[in-house]
């Protein structure tokens, strides 16, 4: 006779280490996000181009690569 003890159990987010853990990520978010959106916000149009240009390239090579 097989016992499945893990049929019944809840999930680990409401383990009382799970909810800690929860509501540390929470608060590290945030802080990450209000001290660093300054720098994150000042990268941004370096990765719009960058991104523009991977575009561009694969609009182009894209066609060629069917054949």
């Amino acid at each position: 006779m097989m016992n499945n003890h893990h049929a019944h159990s809840a999930p680990w987010w409401r383990s009382r280490t799970g909810l800690a853990l929860l509501v540390f990520l929470v608060v590290a978010a945030f802080y990450l996000w209000s001290e660093h959106r300054a720098h994150l916000f000042g990268i941004l149009p370096y990765l719009l181009a960058l991104l523009a240009c991977v575009l561009m390239l694969w609009l182009i090579l894209a066609p060629s690569q069917r054949r």
